[in-house]
């Protein structure tokens, strides 16, 4: 059994963009350090990314059901986008040099790749081939280096350097392959199915090399973040379905913690510089909830007060987090330098 958590995103010119005063649309009751993001218009709002300067992306949906982008600075302002009229445009990555990249549905139906420059400038790519159909953006560096996957099914990895080039690649016996996370150097982790359907974790080096590895033997392994210094973090889900939480140190040493009772959905989105690990999971009720993973070991969860599901998407170097939340509303939300 394969787990991955990845959204599925729905050379051109920008269509439309909009600077908006962002403070007239954030409302702070939902916390003291917590901040909801509805751009104007929109009926469904998902916060996605956010780098160290708590510059935050995301995607909504406006009332004619078109996806289009949105950045939100630290000061409220946002600014809006789609890659072309009448296309959705969604945006899964976002580095420290103010950069994102994303998916957009092209006029055929079909996703291709964009990234975009602090100064505005947008690329699209696809990966191109007879059994090419679909190329999706996952992650991206400060180096502007993309990771991602393309193809229906199965799914195969690609890399596209910040010149342009573009590399594709698979696991080592996989079926398919979920690439996840790219670090500084260009390593890149993520999960691959066997011909078994069973799922496993790998980290694929700068310069191509594979290593495959299980959290716990005969579990299913899903590989979700590498940090700067190789170490690889995850969940494993066991004979029960039941999600737990994993290390991989560089060197290969693994270490597993519990997470809070769950219904086997979970998923780690990111590291602050501390070592915490944040993500979330759902209770046996189906709520969704966040959680924290301190470097001494504790977990503690966090909730958006007034919403019944909190799902964290992305955090920051100094522990900010961002991600949506649902009912009463779909909403967007950023919680500024947890404290927990």
């Amino acid at each position: 059994m394969i787990r991955y958590g990845l959204k599925v995103p729905g050379a051109a010119t920008m269509i439309a963009t909009a600077l908006l005063a962002g403070a007239a649309f954030d409302m702070t009751h939902a916390g003291e350090n917590t901040i909801i993001i509805d751009p104007p218009g929109a009926i469904a709002t998902s916060s996605i990314a956010i780098n160290d300067r708590d510059v935050v992306a995301g995607d909504y949906t406006d009332e004619m059901v078109v996806t289009r982008v949105f950045i939100r600075t630290p000061k409220g302002s946002l600014k809006t986008f789609r890659v072309i009229n009448e296309t959705d445009t969604r945006v899964t990555a976002l580095n420290n040099e103010g950069a994102i990249a994303g998916t957009y549905t092209n006029r055929s139906g079909n996703f291709e790749g964009f990234v975009r420059d602090a100064a505005g400038k947008v690329e699209t790519f696809k990966i191109t081939g007879l059994k090419s159909k679909d190329t999706q953006v996952v992650a991206m560096n400060d180096s502007g280096t993309i990771v991602g996957r393309w193809n229906s099914f199965p799914q195969h990895g690609f890399i596209r350097s910040a010149d342009g080039t573009l590399t594709k690649f698979d696991a080592p016996g996989a079926l398919e392959t979920f690439p996840a996370s790219i670090n500084a150097d260009g390593d890149v982790a993520g999960s691959y199915s066997d011909g078994h359907q069973n799922g496993h974790g790998f980290v694929r080096s700068a310069d191509g090399a594979f290593t495959s590895f299980d959290a716990v033997q005969d579990s299913a392994t899903t590989a979700e973040c590498i940090d700067d210094s190789g170490n690889v973090y995850g969940v494993w889900y066991d004979g029960s379905d039941v999600a737990h939480g994993f290390i991989r140190q560089a060197g290969g040493t693994i270490e597993t913690f519990d997470l809070p009772d769950n219904k086997g959905n979970a998923a780690v989105r990111g590291v602050d510089r501390k070592g915490s690990i944040y993500g979330y999971y759902v209770d046996t009720s189906g709520v969704s909830h966040g959680f924290k993973r301190r470097a001494d070991g504790k977990v503690v969860t966090f909730d958006v007060p007034g919403f019944t599901d909190t799902t964290p998407a992305g955090v920051n170097a100094r522990g900010s987090v961002t991600g949506s939340v649902d009912s009463p509303t779909f909403s967007g939300f950023l919680r500024v330098r947890d404290k927990n």
